[in-house]
């Protein structure tokens, strides 16, 4: 089940049409999310939640207690996010709740990273991209089939790369 928690998002990447659409930022209130994922739960609906779409999940106030509320019903989840709100103390949890965690890097320069989001530099978003993948490898064993590089030096040479 894809589930979006919130429309809001702290960027305006040029492939997703949130801008387009004109949505006001809003968010799914907790005990919604929760009677919904009771209800599969108890119904055997699904047993995977994806949160992502167009906004991004670590907005939502509540996000790591609806990735609580997952363990508890014993969901797999992944969530998609673009890596600029990455604080360590943030990820080391998130990363100890979500089963799978995408960073969606998808800006590749200066100025890229001016027009999506205009309080950080590119390379205070990759620091923060890098940060999370190196906080990863600290805490969660690698699968054998893993690559990763020990740091990021051309991002477009390894824009392609699956690191986890």
């Amino acid at each position: 089940m894809h589930l979006e928690m919130t429309t809001a998002c702290n960027f305006r990447c040029d492939f997703c049409p949130l801008v387009e659409l004109q949505r006001p930022a809003s968010r799914l209130e907790y005990s919604l999310i929760e009677q919904i994922l009771s209800e599969c739960a108890e119904h055997r609906l699904t047993n995977r939640v994806a949160f992502h779409l167009m906004g991004e999940a670590l907005l939502h106030p509540q996000c790591m207690d609806v990735l609580r509320l997952c363990r508890r019903y014993r969901m797999r989840t992944r969530l998609v996010t673009n890596g600029a709100l990455y604080r360590d103390e943030k990820y080391r949890e998130l990363f100890d709740l979500v089963d799978t965690l995408d960073i969606s890097f998808r800006t590749v320069d200066d100025m890229e990273v001016q027009q999506v989001q205009e309080k950080l530099t590119f390379d205070e978003y990759l620091d923060r991209v890098v940060a999370a993948v190196d906080l990863r490898a600290a805490i969660v064993p690698f699968r054998p089939h893993s690559k990763r590089p020990g740091r990021i030096p051309d991002v477009g040479k390894h824009l392609s790369l699956r690191l986890f």
